[in-house]
C-alpha cells in the first residue's frame, strides 16, 4: 500500500504553518483620474464651473512666466495686531503669535489691520484708511487689480462674522450685549460703504 499524501494545512503548506501572501501577484492600486488630476496641479474638472478667472487672477500666469513685477502672494500673518509686534531689548520688533501664518495675498494682513482699527474706532475714517494705505505702499505698492479686490474684501461682512460667530458654540452669547453690538454695526456698517467708495471700490 502506498503511503498517504499529506493534505495541505489552512495556508496552503504541508505543515499547517501560514505562509505569507504573493505581494507580487496583486497589480499596484491605479490613481484615479482625479487623483492623477490633482498631482498635475489641476482642479478636477467638476469644479471648474465654480472659478471663473479674473483679470487680477489671470495676472497671476504672466508672473509665472518670468514677468518683473510683484508676485502677489506672501506668508501672511493673519493676526498683525499692534500687540503681536513687540520691541525688543535691541530696539527691534519682533512678531509673535504666528500660530495662524498662511500663504495668501500681500495685502492680507494690511486688509485686517483696517478693519479692525476702524471696527475698534467705531467709524471708518477715510483719511486713516489712506494713510495706512500709504503707507504699505510704499514698500510694497498695490497694483489697480489688486487695490478692486482688498476693497471687495473689506466690503465683505467681516466684522458681524468676528462679533457672531462664537454664539454658534455658545448661544448664551445672544444676549443683549450681542444685539448693542449688532446695533452699532448697523451704523458702521453705512459709514464703511461710504469710505470704500471713496477709495475707489468699483460696483458693476
Amino acid at each position: 500500500m502506498s503511503p498517504p499524501t499529506p493534505s495541505n494545512g489552512p495556508s496552503g503548506t504541508t505543515d499547517g504553518r501560514r505562509m505569507a501572501p504573493d505581494r507580487k501577484s496583486a497589480p499596484p492600486p491605479q490613481p484615479s483620474r482625479q487623483t492623477l488630476r490633482w498631482e498635475h496641479g489641476r482642479v478636477p474638472t467638476a469644479r471648474m464651473h465654480h472659478m471663473q478667472p479674473t483679470r487680477f487672477v489671470n495676472n497671476l500666469r504672466r508672473r509665472e512666466q518670468g514677468s518683473p513685477r510683484r508676485f502677489p502672494f506672501c506668508i501672511a500673518h493673519q493676526d498683525y495686531g499692534w500687540s503681536n509686534g513687540q520691541i525688543g531689548p535691541d530696539g527691534k520688533v519682533w512678531i509673535i503669535d504666528l500660530d495662524g501664518v498662511a500663504f495668501d495675498l500681500t495685502f492680507r494682513d494690511l486688509r485686517k489691520l483696517i478693519t479692525g482699527t476702524m471696527d475698534d474706532r467705531g467709524d471708518w475714517d477715510v483719511g486713516f484708511m489712506q494713510a495706512m494705505i500709504d503707507g504699505y505702499t510704499r514698500a510694497n505698492p498695490i497694483e489697480p487689480e489688486a487695490m478692486q479686490v482688498m476693497l471687495i474684501d473689506m466690503l465683505l461682512p467681516n466684522e458681524f462674522y468676528k462679533l457672531v460667530k462664537d454664539a454658534l458654540f455658545d448661544p448664551a452669547m445672544l444676549n443683549v450685549e450681542m444685539a448693542m453690538g449688532l446695533e452699532r454695526l448697523l451704523v458702521t456698517d453705512e459709514h464703511k460703504q461710504h469710505a470704500l467708495a471713496e477709495l475707489g471700490l468699483e460696483r458693476s
